[in-house]
């Protein structure tokens, strides 16, 4: 059975179904969702019938002349940018009434809502440069010192440089340490955290399996907090997320963020510190005795690679 349509004063057949979705579209519009459509989908465009609907009122002049302009777009793209609009119009409305119910948590273990690591800020999108570190380290302090004042102020708004936090247990001291960058992460940021960071390794003999084998676990704290205070952390609150956050084994502010960070690097195969990853993969030709220069033979060519 069919249905007769006029497109400019001339008949023009069109089937039940196509009637049918024609309503369906109109019941949408005519809920506040402005769609301008030609609906002539398996007809030659000199027959082509042309529908344009829309709620005046409840549309913009702007998307009312987008509508309409969909009725010069052949039959095909129309029904799908028409189809398009209408999905998003949903899943946008469906997104806001989502977000604004407070979501249930999760089952199952602790999951990080954001990617780990800490990016360097001012990087870019072409290539990723992860850095595996231990703030104990040696290599790593040479890695960093290289690619933070050397390398990474090259390349902004081209590589994101990220560090990852690897503490390594034969060192006892390396968890303290790492905490202290995270708590630090936790007051001030991506920023303060490079800061920090790097004024650690430069005072990393401090912390030594030799200079801290007499001291308390509070007494390491303290002395990374002096330290983040020479960098403009407020100290007390560095200190203050380091407090153990109950009776018995409840860890403190950070251990949670230290046990995905170690989840990570583990999951990913990493053991010895500097490792380097590039885009996901693990970089061995990298070495923490590499100059800017050799950084910059190897990061121009993936820059490159990637803007060809």
């Amino acid at each position: 059975m069919s249905t007769m349509f006029a497109e400019h004063g001339r008949p023009v057949a069109r089937s039940r179904s196509g009637f049918r979705a024609i309503s369906a579209l109109m019941s949408v519009a005519a809920a506040g969702v402005g769609v301008g459509l030609a609906f002539a989908q398996g007809y030659p465009s000199e027959q082509k019938a042309a529908l344009l609907f829309s709620a005046p009122g409840r549309t913009s002049p702007q998307q009312r002349s987008a509508s309409a302009a969909l009725v010069d777009v052949p039959p095909p793209a129309v029904v799908r940018t028409a189809a398009s609009l209408l999905a998003r119009s949903a899943t946008s409305s469906s997104s806001s009434s989502r977000l604004a119910v407070r979501a249930e948590k999760p089952g199952g273990p602790p999951m990080p809502s954001v990617p780990l690591g800490v990016a360097r800020p001012g990087g870019g999108d072409l290539v990723r440069v992860e850095l595996f570190l231990d703030l104990c380290c040696p290599f790593s302090a040479k890695l960093f010192k290289t690619v933070s004042t050397l390398v990474a102020p090259q390349y902004e708004g081209k590589v994101t440089f990220v560090v990852h936090s690897v503490a390594q247990p034969w060192h006892a001291q390396s968890s303290y340490m790492h905490e202290a960058s995270l708590a630090v992460l936790d007051v001030a940021g991506a920023d303060k955290f490079w800061e920090f960071s790097g004024e650690v390794f430069a005072q990393q003999s401090r912390f030594f399996d030799d200079m801290v084998y007499d001291k308390t676990r509070n007494d390491i704290y303290k002395e990374l907090a002096e330290i983040a205070a020479s960098v403009g952390v407020d100290s007390a609150s560095v200190l203050e997320r380091l407090r153990p956050a109950g009776a018995g084994n409840a860890g403190n502010a950070v251990t949670q963020r230290l046990k995905w960070a170690t989840k990570l690097h583990r999951t990913r195969g990493v053991h010895v510190t500097p490792t380097v990853h590039l885009n996901f993969l693990e970089a061995g030709i990298v070495s923490s005795g590499w100059s800017a220069d050799e950084w910059n033979n190897f990061l121009d060519y993936h820059v490159q690679e990637e803007t060809r």
